[in-house]
């Protein structure tokens, strides 16, 4: 019997993990459990994670001064999630 296109399971997970679709939810689904150890349980406890699309970070947040805080901090905010990201992954918070 002839075996075609023969891979190994964990070479076909890393290529399933690697497309865009899946990597942005799983990115996602990642940043959304992980969101309090990032950021921190002040900043977690006003803000929510609403989706990520095109490296843009879209959060719900409920008070004005944390708007005004994420909106001073940006730069460092993303430095920080993309570190914990492992690669430039976001490029930009929108509130």
């Amino acid at each position: 019997m002839k075996r075609y296109n023969e891979q190994r399971l964990s070479e076909l997970l890393t290529q399933f993990r690697q497309s865009p679709t899946i990597k942005r939810r799983l990115n996602e689904a990642n940043l959304r459990l992980n969101w309090e150890t990032l950021m921190g349980r002040t900043f977690a406890n006003y803000t929510k994670v609403q989706s990520i699309k095109n490296g843009i970070l879209y959060l719900e947040v409920d008070s004005a001064p944390m708007k005004h805080e994420i909106q001073f901090n940006k730069k460092a905010i993303l430095k920080k999630l993309n570190e914990a990201f492992g690669e430039e992954y976001l490029s930009d918070i929108s509130i």
